[in-house]
């Protein structure tokens, strides 16, 4: 792995994924040694084996303004309605909150489409510049490159909810 890619993969494991569903927002991020996620909830919050979470924000990693980010999230969004899965907001950030993008967390319930969704997560990926999307699983949280595509890594699962 180049030392760009470790770079980012360090940054996309430092990362978390907060998800609104409901009453609730979801915080799903690596888990530390000896925490477990509560896969049952996971599965009965939102009746799915896997979440993708993609984002049009600042493509290629670089800055750009926040009318920009929103439009791209906008034109975003509007292909995501179009795959037959939920759509929920999302927000990913660094684990501190010091940098955040505005997202999409799609559900998939029908385990038969995964991985016809997964591609089309993919290719929007690579359209709108996504460095890396997120997989997420009852038990793990996956960082999994697009455009660099040789990014891939699969960790512990740990959620929290949160009330409002």
């Amino acid at each position: 792995m180049t030392n760009l890619n470790q770079e980012l993969a360090d940054a996309y494991a430092r990362s978390k994924v907060s998800i609104w569903s409901g009453d609730c927002r979801l915080v799903a991020r690596p888990a530390h040694q000896l925490e477990v996620a509560d896969s049952k909830f996971f599965l009965s919050k939102f009746g799915a084996r896997t979440l993708f979470v993609i984002t049009a924000w600042n493509p290629e990693s670089l800055e750009v303004s926040v009318e920009a980010n929103a439009k791209a999230n906008k034109e975003l969004l509007i292909e995501l309605e179009n795959l037959d899965c939920e759509v929920l907001e999302a927000l990913g950030s660094s684990l501190d909150d010091s940098w955040f993008e505005d997202s999409f967390a799609l559900v998939v319930g029908d385990q038969e489409i995964m991985h016809e969704v997964e591609k089309r997560i993919r290719d929007l990926a690579l359209k709108y510049r996504q460095n890396a999307y997120f997989k997420i699983t009852p038990e793990t949280i996956e960082i999994v490159g697009a455009l660099f595509e040789g990014l891939h890594l699969s960790l512990p699962l740990a959620l929290e909810v949160m009330q409002p």
